[in-house]
């Protein structure tokens, strides 16, 4: 129960796409079929959310695995997801930093491990 004070919000114009089968025990599975190729997209969602109380809007979209209908400059990854530099200080900074080493194949000491967006000094 939400306590009172807060603001709701609507959310209009929404989509869902998500990919679903049934196994051969007739239960229903998450599709990942095709996972591995560029293209691949599942538990899509393109909406716009509003605010009641001041009428503003703000698009609201996101997927598994990569981030639909995103401005052009925001997801730079070729096969991957790999979200630009631009936005790192808008929360996507922690993404970026796990997206350049999912499998731990590149090791960093913990100074190397800090974004090149940000300047810091080391006294040792």
């Amino acid at each position: 129960m939400l306590s009172q004070g807060y603001t709701f919000s609507a959310l209009f114009g929404v989509k869902l796409y998500t990919k679903w089968y049934l196994n051969s025990k007739n239960q229903i599975e998450y599709d990942s079929i095709e996972f591995f190729s560029d293209g691949y997209f599942n538990n899509a969602f393109v909406g716009i959310w509003g605010s009641y109380s001041n009428g503003n809007s703000k698009i609201c979209n996101w997927d598994d695995y990569r981030v639909p209908n995103a401005n052009k400059d925001f997801d730079i990854g070729v096969g991957e997801f790999n979200v630009s530099e631009k936005y790192w200080n808008k929360g996507w900074l922690d993404i970026a930093l796990k997206n350049q080493a999912p499998n731990h194949a590149i090791k960093r000491s913990k100074w190397s491990q800090l974004p090149t967006a940000f300047s810091f000094t080391n006294a040792d």
